[in-house]
């Protein structure tokens, strides 16, 4: 989860220096388009990681769950 954040985050911010900095000088909609579909495409990727990894882990989770309220 922690990769995922720090991953998200720098892409941000390399896609806000980028039109700061470099979409005024290329003036081209086709690297926008691009960095969008990018920013989509990971983002599509990291949410179907996440529920294939709550779906592998949801039989330990929940037996975990069990076993700390059979303890108390």
């Amino acid at each position: 989860m922690f990769m995922i954040l720090t991953v998200k985050t720098s892409a941000a911010v390399m896609t806000v220096w980028r039109i700061v900095y470099s979409y005024p000088r290329v003036r081209k909609v086709t690297v926008l388009v691009t960095d969008l579909a990018v920013s989509f495409i990971t983002y599509a990727l990291d949410i179907v990681s996440l529920i294939k990894c709550v779906r592998e882990h949801h039989h330990s989770l929940s037996r975990m769950m069990t076993s700390i309220s059979l303890v108390n």
